[in-house]
């Protein structure tokens, strides 16, 4: 499946699925995803991840006229407890793709395109994801957010 087709699949059922989540921060790498998601509901993230990936997994053998599954049996899910692990975790995936050497500068991250960095920056615009719980330890300021990501080691 490219790499668009799978992150549109993912964006709309995690779309879908927003009574059960908030969606904070997502990042699709080549092979595997990174999201950070606010539960609303008692096993909301369990239940919202389930639905994408066995959206997926139909999308996928429908097209392919295939049947079984594609992922691994696993989801690893850490809950975030703190403001700070927050930001912490947030930066870490943001720059996932420059630690994988997918890019090399804070300009490519911002362009990566399965990355939520552009929204968190001004750069480009979101109404269903939340960026709020990040933004406001740098006071909404999307230049902030790159100072602090600048500060992780990365060049513009």
């Amino acid at each position: 499946m490219k790499e668009n087709d799978r992150h549109v699949i993912v964006k709309h059922e995690m779309i879908k699925a927003n009574k059960l989540v908030d969606i904070e921060y997502h990042m699709g790498m080549p092979n595997h995803y990174h999201f950070i998601l606010k539960q609303l509901q008692d096993n909301g993230v369990i239940h919202c991840m389930s639905r994408a990936l066995n959206s997926i997994t139909r999308y996928y053998n429908r097209r392919h006229k295939r049947k079984g599954p594609i992922f691994l049996p696993q989801f690893r899910s850490v809950a975030i407890l703190s403001a700070e692990q927050l930001v912490r975790t947030s930066g870490y995936i943001h720059l996932n793709p420059w630690k994988s050497g997918l890019v090399s500068s804070l300009q490519g991250l911002i362009n990566y395109p399965t990355s939520s960095l552009g929204i968190y920056v001004g750069v480009k615009g979101s109404t269903w994801l939340r960026t709020e719980p990040v933004m406001r330890h740098f006071h909404y300021s999307g230049i902030e957010y790159k100072k602090y990501l600048i500060g992780k080691g990365i060049s513009e």
